[in-house]
């Protein structure tokens, strides 16, 4: 894992997302956020490839179901609430996994800590995000997961990798379509591209 620094700008820091209007107050997820490190530019097969993610560019792909988890690993996570901050992993080579002895992760943040790279996630958050923290685990274990890049980012190529982990259940009704029709686009310029 390699860690993401909170600095407050919206350009890289980790977060808690919320929904805005209508949707106020509703846990979307979590911006795991980006550092300029050789960890965050490699992609994330290993990790979806485990979580039985399809994310492969196929018609039978199309949509949501590109980014959404099919398979809990029970034995690769790690959740617990410590007496002033909870902690979440997901470790992939990792036997037993570390949590919070994970070096990159900040044990005690101010704010929130994350860091992941190919084949592993983190984040340790304060106890008053125990309830979203403890959301998006039981998510975890109920598959009603999204694995994906950046929120709002209809992800093939992004050039910036922000890991971004959402609970499907709490996307908005219209995504679905949204990211049906950018995959339905990018696959028929495929077809058409010169080999």
């Amino acid at each position: 894992m390699k860690k993401t620094i909170f600095n407050g700008s919206p350009f890289g820091s980790p977060g808690i997302i919320y929904g805005s209007n209508e949707r106020d107050g509703i846990f979307l997820g979590i911006d795991f956020g980006f550092a300029v490190v050789r960890e965050h530019q490699i992609g994330l097969r290993a990790t979806l490839d485990e979580l039985g993610v399809p994310h492969m560019i196929a018609p039978e792909n199309f949509g949501l179901k590109m980014y959404t988890v099919t398979k809990f690993p029970k034995e690769r996570f790690f959740f617990q609430k410590g007496e002033t901050h909870t902690c979440l992993t997901f470790e992939l080579g990792t036997n037993p996994v570390k949590g919070w002895g994970n070096e990159d992760l900040d044990s005690h943040p101010e704010h929130i800590a994350t860091a992941w790279d190919d084949k592993s996630f983190g984040i340790v958050a304060p106890n008053q995000h125990f309830k979203e923290i403890d959301e998006l685990y039981k998510a975890f274990e109920r598959k009603d997961v999204l694995v994906q890049y950046r929120l709002n980012q209809v992800y093939i190529n992004y050039p910036i990798p922000y890991l971004w982990i959402g609970i499907l259940s709490h996307t908005n009704p219209g995504e679905e379509e949204i990211f049906f029709q950018a995959h339905t686009e990018f696959y028929e310029k495929s077809l058409q591209a010169p080999s």
